[in-house]
């Protein structure tokens, strides 16, 4: 600084200044009161560790120089800087971070040159405010310990040499090599570095070269990834196809996410509005999917993803699934397994089936989500009272606004799966014995499930005395509503197959078991054979 610019020739390090500056690039700059400026008598003289002020500059007309060499914050002088936009070679040199030492080294040799290249004379004494930490570090390591981290064999000798060339002060006192770390090694922390400049300057060539020693394992898949790649396998085989979407995804299909039970995570900085939250559902981004090949005259897009789902509280594995066109089709015999609410279900049975999951554990009840599926043809899918996901027919308004047609849609908690025990898959060899089949046809109430029909036959589908159970199969073949069937009443055809494992059922067995079938549907759910 220019003396004359200094009054009283004192300087203070300040912040907390809101106010325009002009530096020495001519231009003028606002600070901020985290600014760190170089100050006197209250006002500020220079942007510190940046750049000096216009005010305090040197001239044509400068007698004599006040120096300031100082350690600043790096954090502080890289904010101000981009801030500012304001570049200099001190500024870089600062947000590097400099050694403890730098700014003794600095003035002293600033002065050496003013008196060997400017005559300088009147050299005051240096003053010095606040203290300096750092200045001496001490290290401490044995032969061995560099030794048994490089897998080396060097001696003594050759190591207190290293430490020597490198000016360290290596001294050894019961076999423990204490150095001193100069100033300038801010880079030496511990054994680990004084180990790798051993290595540095003795050579890499001195490394002894052996193969890798590792214990022998066995390359598989654990149960979740095992339950994951049968799920793969299973939905492919069926004819769909694996695709994956983003993980971030638009407020709209945040808003819209379906089986979501957590708080959806937003990112502090998003690339962009679509890309903002990380989802909790996946089938909002897999109808994007669907949207996409139908926009390009794709008929068939049956689709599915598996993926995880975050919110603050927890992290699931998802499953979601999509049919739009004909799952399977044989054009020459006009023949096509079509997407509709059967097929999905039959989709997610056999998946049941494959992963160890007795479909007899599974049941559909009424779907409550009327915002995004067709209140009339879906389902809430539930393993006991845990609900797994939800099933069924997009509802016509949400297509819309997703741009798509006809589809089919489901989402499960695969974690729940996951969690849940598993049935051991067993073989049972085809019965020897024939079976016989009975037809039956019933006379119920409209609202009434098929399903509680199936599992009144089943419950009692035991012989009473040898308690085996002789019902080996139950099929719904015809639901029947109008001519002959009153307004509130509806058909329902059921095919039940009787068979042993063990010997040829006689009419009286059949017949003991099929009466109290019928009994039990009279007496629980009002049915009546129908004439």
């Amino acid at each position: 600084y220019d003396i004359d610019a200094i009054k009283d020739q004192e300087i203070t390090v300040a912040d907390g200044f809101e106010e325009e500056y002009t530096a020495l690039d001519g231009i003028t700059y606002q600070l901020l009161p985290e600014d760190i400026v170089i100050t006197n008598q209250g006002k500020p003289i220079g942007i510190a560790g940046i750049m000096g002020g216009d005010d305090s500059k040197i001239l044509e007309t400068t007698h004599g120089l006040i120096i300031e060499c100082a350690s600043f914050d790096h954090v502080s002088i890289r904010n101000t800087t981009r801030r500012l936009n304001l570049a200099t070679e001190s500024s870089l040199r600062y947000q590097k971070g400099i050694e403890p030492m730098a700014p003794f080294k600095a003035i002293d040799r600033a002065v050496q040159l003013l008196i060997e290249y400017a005559d300088a004379t009147a050299i005051e004494e240096t003053v010095q405010i606040g203290e300096v930490d750092g200045l001496e570090k001490i290290l401490h390591c044995t032969i061995e310990q560099i030794n048994d981290r490089l897998g080396t064999n060097f001696s003594q000798e050759e190591v207190m040499d290293v430490f020597e060339r490198l000016d360290f002060v290596p001294e050894i006192e019961d076999g423990v090599i204490s150095v001193v770390i100069p100033s300038y090694r801010t880079d030496m922390e511990g054994m680990a570095d004084l180990s790798e400049e051993v290595i540095r300057l003795i050579g890499y060539d001195r490394l002894p070269s052996t193969l890798p020693f590792m214990p022998m394992t066995e390359g598989k898949l654990d149960e979740q990834q095992r339950m994951i790649r049968t799920t793969e396998n299973v939905l492919s085989s069926l004819g769909l196809e694996q695709c994956i979407t983003y993980t971030l995804i638009s407020t709209l299909k945040k808003d819209n996410a379906i089986l979501s039970n957590d708080e959806a995570i937003e990112l502090a900085m998003p690339m962009s509005e679509e890309r903002r939250w990380i989802r909790t559902s996946i089938l909002p981004s897999l109808l994007g999917v669907v949207a996409y090949n139908q926009a390009r005259k794709l008929s068939s897009v049956n689709v599915f993803e598996i993926s995880d789902v975050e919110g603050r509280c927890q992290q699931r594995k998802h499953l979601a699934i999509c049919l739009s066109g004909p799952l399977e089709m044989t054009p020459w015999l006009h023949e096509e397994t079509p997407a509709d609410f059967y097929t999905l279900k039959g989709l997610l049975e056999t998946l049941f089936d494959s992963l160890g999951i007795n479909r007899a554990r599974i049941h559909f009840t009424e779907n409550k989500d009327e915002g995004h599926f067709h209140p009339f043809r879906s389902a809430c899918i539930k393993m006991g009272k845990e609900t797994l996901g939800y099933m069924g027919e997009i509802h016509p308004k949400y297509a819309k606004e997703n741009d798509v047609k006809n589809v089919y849609m489901a989402e499960l908690d695969l974690s729940s799966l996951m969690e849940t025990k598993k049935s051991k898959i067993k073989f049972t060899p085809i019965s020897k014995y024939p079976t016989v089949t009975r037809d039956l046809a019933l006379i119920v109430d409209r609202e009434l499930p098929a399903e509680n029909i199936v599992q009144l036959i089943e419950k009692h589908g035991r012989d009473q005395k040898t308690k085996e159970k002789i019902v080996k199969e139950i099929e719904i073949f015809d639901v029947y509503e109008g001519e002959h069937v009153k307004e509130n009443e509806k058909s329902i055809a059921i095919r039940i197959v009787f068979g042993s494992d063990t010997h040829t059922l006689k009419d009286e067995e059949i017949n003991n078991v099929f009466e109290t079938m019928l009994e039990s549907l009279k007496r629980d759910l009002n049915a009546q054979l129908r004439g």
